[in-house]
């Protein structure tokens, strides 16, 4: 089930949504940041909730700057921690 909430909102997500969310949280980035993260989420969305995850995340690491992988790596861990108490 939420397979697909998450299958339904990574085919209507924007790079708009991207960027303004990075922003809203108060980082910055980059205009190639954000096509870079855009098209990652596209092509890895079903990687990323698979238990090694984080393996698949590192793969955009070299092309974000350093506080910003970092963050989302962060943001990551802890709401991937927080859906395996869930189930």
């Amino acid at each position: 089930m939420y397979d697909k909430l998450i299958e339904n909102y990574v085919h209507r997500l924007t790079e708009s949504d991207i960027k303004d969310y990075i922003r809203k949280e108060g980082f910055p980035v980059t205009d190639e940041e954000v096509k870079v993260i855009y098209n990652f989420i596209k092509k890895n969305y079903k990687d990323l909730l698979k238990p090694n995850g984080i393996d698949t995340l590192k793969t955009i690491k070299p092309y974000l700057s350093i506080t910003l992988y970092e963050e989302i790596a962060k943001r990551y861990l802890t709401t991937k921690n927080k859906s395996s108490i869930l189930k």
